[in-house]
């Protein structure tokens, strides 16, 4: 029996079993074996960029996965369970305690480890120092497979023993003759250092395939633990004679772990006719492609790396004609499926509902590919929820139909049109494995930011094509965020999706460049802005490493609008209001979209006045999740494209922007708080959204009936005497969402002057007079704070880089000590807010708002600015004591404790117990949604 037998890697302390170390290093290089079998398009990419040919390149990742965890050999590690280390001879009284094994592996491998291997392979000179800096970023990926990369320790201590030391050495020259193709690639130090730059880029992608390997390689359901005890005592007995033949039993094991957890790829569907196959229900329905889509399904696409940009007028099909192209890049770059990235949860909640009734025709019939919805509140979808299933690998889709209605299955009746494995729905790192993932652009972002395991989502994004919607909709701190993850999925060779129905030119210049300096092409200049791109739209623009060039897109008759712009300029709201309330008398639907949730909730407060609280909805995002969850599918079903005059007679929403963004609302009549250029096209993009009767149903056919769609906006006048607080003194609350009162006044002016938003003649005219170099100049008292709004866009991008993980050097420690905890990373930059956990005071208990079977603490969250509430002595230990009882899973989030306080129409109204130093209290009910208050009185 080889000596290194006797180091354990996994123990079970409570039921006496453990893992030889090696046995653990090699179930890991077994998954990663596997995952390369099973994924033949990252084979061949690597192997050529590396290049390796196809065994060196497996063999070479096979490697550096089962060294991973080298370090464990340590004295510190092996006696963190001195019974174990006592009976396996391994027992030390001289430990020095603090290191992680992570760190420790860097110890032995450079003391150690390389030197007899370098020698082993008749390596020297200089060609070590070239080979060992080369192989610097894949050794800190392997190494830092716990989350970010580790550095070893600086310390002359004593950490191995010579026992160990040749343990290391013997385990190294064993895996290479289970791993030959690694003699190769290290006998070949040429190689390896030509190829520095690509071994950098390889880093990243290696250290997220490491974490998957080692997290499937640590579970006991997929490589149960090889030696057992009698359960009062471990055992010596290992039962191992030869690494090889274990070697074999582990590649089993690990073709049924793949599968089991649901990320075995899905075998692609070859089309033939994209929209018959990918739309069914739309042949059905008789629906044509738009002009946008016929341009997509006629587009031959490049056959390099590219960035395409979609522009088109919302409501034009962006959406399937992003699904048509991602289903070609697919094909052509052997991706495994996509990620379609929003702006919202809600947004995200909109699209997965789209998405979950096509994407199976992405595959072959029968496949069973994952769809996974990915925000911080998926694991509180109910419709999400029901779709996962514990096992795919014995889930058919095929079958579905004929069990769902079996009370024994687990598997609800959706899942015959969605379904996602319960491990990749499990946790958010994992969500980017999934064949198909649909969420917010923050969980894309998070994979560029220097947070915990950010690799994991790095090598999930590798393989898919990425689709941002609303791309515009990103503030300069998130679009350089987002550059960053451009300019990473360029470097994996990976083809990117952008859809705007309102990009500014230089914003659309930025996020080109961002993706060129990826295909190394970014020292190369840029190429101007051609008069072509200048003025057409709709368009469809593609930059890759050889050209760029502009396919200008006809657009549908339907789709030409002329909306008229009327304003509303005094201060006073009775003016919006009572145009409303009309609106509600003749029977029409109408909304009025605010820029803050108090604004919001004073709207509805007038509204109801005049018109009947039950035809009067607020929507904004300071609800508990479940209240939020209900008023969203209330919204849809009331203003959706399948409302109709029932729905939607008399109705009137009041609402923040997040209804502005991918959610398919159609309003007869609509208000908005003015707001810069590019949202008040978006949003007038949900007035006569779908063709309707006059009535408000639905027409297969033909034109609008309701007349001329009209925008009205509620703001200051541009025309007066302009003063540095022109905008504020009107939105004292608004100012703060909308800084730059620049762009207001110039969105203001202009439209006052057109009177019309007239798309799409003039879509890019609008943006480009208002965001454009030669635009209008603004009045000079505004100018000051324009330029302070500059600096602090400077500053935001400056943060935005200290944040995002470095690609120029691979996978190694940036200066920053330690990565951000993901549940704390900077995807936006925002105001100081805070998680609140809405509770009941009932009896001695405080209880959560939400009444849920499940998840009921999740479903009374609420977001809303840091607020210090004073609590008497009782309440404070009362809180004290309901954090205490909660389990580690719910902890960490700031309980709310409410009263009941009576209420209105059934709808119970809650008070805080305590309340802020100057007496304010918060109130909240599923009506008006949380709000912080003077006094009752107020009300």
């Amino acid at each position: 029996m080889k000596s290194y037998y006797t180091y354990w890697g996994k123990a079970d302390q409570i039921n006496k079993q453990w893992h030889p170390l090696i046995c653990h290093m090699l179930d890991t290089s077994a998954v990663a074996w596997k995952i390369v079998e099973c994924m033949p398009s990252f084979s061949q990419k690597w192997q050529t960029q590396l290049g390796m040919k196809k065994t060196e390149f497996r063999d070479f990742l096979c490697f550096l996965c089962a060294i991973h965890d080298i370090g464990k050999l340590s004295l510190e590690f092996q006696n963190k369970i001195p019974e174990l280390a006592n009976i396996l001879g391994n027992k030390s009284d001289h430990i020095i305690a603090g290191y992680p094994h992570t760190s420790l592996a860097w110890i032995i491998w450079n003391n150690t480890v390389e030197s007899n291997l370098l020698s082993h392979l008749h390596i020297t000179g200089i060609q070590v120092i070239r080979l060992s800096s080369s192989l610097q970023p894949v050794l800190s990926a392997s190494f830092g497979h716990h989350g970010g990369p580790v550095q070893g320790p600086n310390t002359a201590a004593k950490l191995f023993d010579k026992r160990a030391e040749d343990a290391a050495i013997h385990i190294t020259l064993d895996l290479l003759s289970i791993f030959p193709g690694m003699n190769e690639v290290i006998s070949h130090p040429e190689n390896l250092v030509a190829h520095r730059n690509d071994l950098q880029v390889f880093s990243f992608t290696l250290s997220g395939l490491l974490i998957f390997c080692d997290w499937t390689a640590s579970s006991q359901e997929n490589f149960p633990l090889q030696v057992v005890g009698n359960g009062t005592s471990f055992s010596k007995q290992i039962g191992i004679d030869d690494i090889n033949s274990y070697f074999l039993k582990s590649l089993s094991l690990a073709k049924e772990a793949i599968e089991r957890q649901g990320v075995y790829p899905a075998a692609r569907r070859k089309v033939k006719a994209p929209w018959k196959e990918l739309f069914p229900d739309f042949c059905k329905a008789r629906y044509q492609p738009s002009p946008l889509q016929e341009a997509i399904i006629c587009l031959e696409v490049q056959h390099t790396p590219s960035l395409y940009i979609i522009e088109d007028l919302t409501g034009s099909g962006k959406t399937e004609a992003a699904l048509l192209l991602a289903q070609k890049l697919q094909q052509a770059e052997d991706a495994d499926g996509l990620y379609f990235a929003l702006p919202t949860m809600a947004t995200s909640n909109g699209m997965y509902h789209r998405l979950k009734h096509v994407y199976h025709n992405l595959y072959v019939p029968g496949a069973t590919p994952s769809l996974v919805l990915a925000h911080g509140g998926s694991g509180f979808h109910q419709e999400f929820q029901k779709t996962i299933v514990p096992n795919m690998r014995h889930w058919n889709t095929r079958e579905t139909n004929d069990v769902a209605q079996s009370s024994s299955n687990p598997i609800e009746q959706d899942s015959s049109q969605a379904a996602c494995s319960s491990w990749i729905a499990d946790r958010s790192k994992t969500a980017f494995l999934a064949q198909v993932g649909v969420g917010s652009i923050d969980q894309a972002l998070l994979a560029v930011l220097y947070t915990k395991h950010n690799t994991l989502r790095m090598f999930g994004l590798s393989s898919k094509i990425l689709i941002v919607d609303e791309v515009h909709a990103y503030d300069l701190y998130m679009q350089t965020i987002l550059h960053n993850l451009l300019e990473f999925l360029a470097l994996q060779g990976r083809s990117v999706i952008l859809l705007s129905a309102t990009l500014p030119l230089l914003m659309k210049r930025r996020l080109a460049e961002a993706y060129r300096k990826g295909l190394s092409v970014g020292h190369l200049p840029f190429p101007s802005t051609t008069q072509q791109e200048e003025q057409s739209f709709p368009l469809i623009s593609i930059y890759s490493s050889e050209k760029s060039f502009h396919l200008p897109v006809d657009s549908e008759q339907r789709m030409h609008r002329r909306v008229q712009v009327r304003f509303f300029t005094e201060k006073d709201i009775n003016g919006p209001v009572e145009y409303l309330a009309e609106i509600a008398r003749t029977g029409k639907c109408g909304v009025w979209i605010r820029n803050t949730v108090q604004d919001v909730q004073d709207a509805y407060t007038a509204l109801i006045r005049l018109v009947d609280p039950g035809n009067v909805r607020i929507f904004h995002s300071r609800y508990t999740m479940q209240d939020r969850q209900k008023i969203e599918t209330g919204i849809l079903n009331m203003y959706g494209s399948h409302s109709n005059s029932q729905t939607r007679q008399g109705q009137i929403l009041v609402a923040t922007q997040v209804v502005e963004q991918s959610l398919d609302l159609d309003f007869d009549a609509m208000i908005s708080d003015l707001c810069p250029i590019d949202l008040l096209i978006q949003r007038a993009g949900r007035l006569h959204r779908h063709a309707r009767s006059l009535q408000g149903n639905r027409l297969q056919a033909g034109e609008d009936k309701r007349g001329n769609p009209v925008l009205c906006i509620y703001g200051p006048n541009p025309n007066e005497q302009i003063h540095a607080s022109w905008y504020s003194d009107f939105f004292p609350r608004g100012c703060f969402v909308y800084k730059d009162t620049g762009i207001l006044w110039k969105t203001s002016w202009l439209l006052q002057k057109e009177k019309v938003i007239s798309t799409p003649k003039k879509s890019r005219y609008l943006i480009e007079s208002v965001y454009g170099e030669s635009s209008i100049p603004i009045p000079e008292s505004l100018r000051n704070h324009t330029n302070a709004i500059r600096k602090q866009n400077i500053h935001a991008r400056a943060v935005a880089d200290s944040n995002i993980f470095p690609l120029c050097e691979g996978f190694q420690q940036p200066l920053k000590a330690k990565p951000w905890p993901e549940s704390q990373a900077p995807t936006r930059l925002t105001s100081d807010t805070a998680t609140y956990r809405v509770c009941i005071h009932e009896g001695n208990h405080l209880v959560p708002l939400a009444k849920s079977e499940q998840h009921a603490w999740h479903m009374s969250e609420i977001s809303y600015r840091k607020t210090n509430l004073l609590h008497d002595a009782c309440t404070t230990a009362l809180i004290e004591q309901t954090n205490t009882q909660l389990g580690n899973m719910e902890r960490g989030k700031s309980l709310l404790p409410l009263i009941h306080i009576g209420g209105h129409n059934g709808c119970p109204m809650y008070r805080s117990i305590g309340c802020t130093d100057e007496g304010k209290i918060f109130l909240y009910d599923s009506v008006y949604g949380l709000r912080l208050v003077d006094t009752e009185k107020n009300l």
